[in-house]
């Protein structure tokens, strides 16, 4: 939970100001896939990020992480997402008109 709290404003006040998930060995999170929480939580703990495999899954994956880092307020995260999502974006990618 330190690390969590340490990254996270939205995780010190969840954690910290007598929130029911302070004293809980668990908390849920409904807005997300597993796969992609657990990306997120890898980042907070460790710094680095892990957009998986592929062009599609990365692109999914940035989206993903993008909107869990705008939830739990995540800034440098969030850039980093939005820097992938812009790279990935090119004639083959883009949506034909």
């Amino acid at each position: 939970k330190a690390n969590l709290c340490a990254r996270s404003v939205v995780f010190r006040t969840m954690f910290g100001i007598g929130m029911k998930e302070r004293d809980a060995a668990e908390v849920t999170v409904l807005e997300t896939d597993l796969a992609s929480f657990t990306a997120f939580i890898d980042y907070l703990c460790t710094d680095q990020l892990d957009l998986g495999e592929g062009e599609g899954e990365q692109a999914r994956r940035a989206l993903v992480l993008r909107e869990l880092a705008q939830m739990y307020q995540v800034p440098r995260l969030e850039l980093l997402c939005a820097q992938a999502l812009q790279e990935s974006v090119g004639p083959a990618t883009a949506v034909p008109l």
